[in-house]
């Protein structure tokens, strides 16, 4: 049965949604897809590791998690991490497997040989990304390097992604399978996330607070009527000082997934009514306007591959951008429509 390992040459690259989107490709091919995240970095002190969570809430399943440590896994671990691949593959046509962010290539290497596994390294693009720093991977894993992903890749260079950065992976033997775009929707946040990420507190607390933030706007004074301006954005949070009820109703008036009420102003009652009866969250925080705005700089920091949105669109990036037939093909999957299955297990 083939097994891939799903790898990442840093933390925070996208394994997950690869891993996730993969899986829902494949079932959606006939295949018996098992998926599974058998370490994690818990005990290298990473306590957002929280990814076995989010494949069972995306497809349905609890996902057993064991323990790796960054510096590299014991014989134990070893034979634990055996074991555990060995049970989730029982009864599937394929086997993913998502490794460790605290993993690097010497360790990733021996957990791939492990469970006799190819690996798909998904790479975070960054503005200065030379292919040939990605050498020790390369060298450490061989012949079991079956194709890499780069993820996150700005808009201008992803235009230009056949012409330069496959190219250039080619020559730096990483075979590339392709380049998935930054995507607003993938970088976006939960309400909820918002909230705490000021230690907020909810003063209206209706509406969908795991609903997906894509934009920030600021309350402000514009020479646009406000319904212009806080129109131009959908999935949007709405920052603004709690005595500008002016400014509250015309955000209020377009579709807003919340707003942040800052410097601890209540605001009055007719705007917590209306807010309700919009089911829009108002979270108040104590920083003022421009504090906040600031510290929404690192907001995206929480951002986590757990929303439903998020996998329908990582799915879609993954059939327009990647060539599946080549990763199909690896998987001893030519000719996929000829595996069928009644149902898809989402393997613990």
């Amino acid at each position: 049965m083939p097994t891939i390992l799903v790898a990442g040459n840093r933390p925070r690259v996208g394994k997950t949604a690869v891993c996730a989107a993969l899986a829902r490709i494949l079932a959606d091919d006939g295949v018996s897809v098992g998926v599974t995240k058998p370490l994690n970095s818990a005990a290298a002190g990473d306590s957002e590791d929280l990814d076995s969570s989010d494949y069972a809430a995306l497809l349905g399943t609890d996902i057993a998690a064991g323990a790796a440590s960054s510096s590299g896994l014991a014989s134990q671990a070893i034979a634990n991490f055996q074991a555990h691949v060995e049970q989730a593959s029982a009864g599937h046509d394929v086997m993913l497997v998502e490794s460790s962010a605290q993993l690097g290539p010497d360790v990733t290497a021996t957990a791939a040989e492990a469970i006799d596994a190819s690996v798909l390294l998904t790479i975070g693009y960054e503005p200065d990304f030379d292919p040939e720093s990605l050498a020790p991977w390369r060298e450490a894993l061989g012949d079991r390097l079956a194709y890499t992903v780069v993820n996150g890749v700005t808009d201008y260079r992803v235009r230009h992604a056949n012409s330069e950065l496959v190219p250039a992976l080619e020559a730096a033997g990483l075979k590339p399978a392709g380049c998935l775009p930054e995507d607003r929707l993938l970088l976006a946040v939960k309400v909820d996330e918002i909230a705490r990420h000021f230690d907020g507190e909810y003063v209206v607390d209706e509406g969908d607070k795991s609903a997906l933030v894509s934009n920030i706007l600021v309350g402000c004074q514009t020479l646009d009527p406000g319904e212009l301006y806080f129109g131009i954005r959908e999935d949007k949070a709405v920052v603004v000082r709690g005595d500008r009820p002016d400014i509250q109703m015309a955000a209020l008036s377009t579709p807003t997934a919340c707003m942040v009420i800052t410097k601890n102003m209540m605001p009055i009652e007719y705007i917590r009514y209306e807010a309700g009866e919009e089911e829009v969250p108002v979270i108040l925080t104590e920083a003022d306007t421009l504090t906040a705005m600031d510290m929404l700089d690192t907001v995206q920091e929480r951002a986590r591959f757990d929303h439903p949105a998020k996998l329908e669109r990582m799915t879609a990036l993954l059939r327009e951008r990647l060539d599946l037939d080549a990763l199909r093909s690896a998987l001893g999957l030519s000719n996929p429509n000829t595996l069928t299955t009644e149902t898809c297990d989402w393997t613990r």
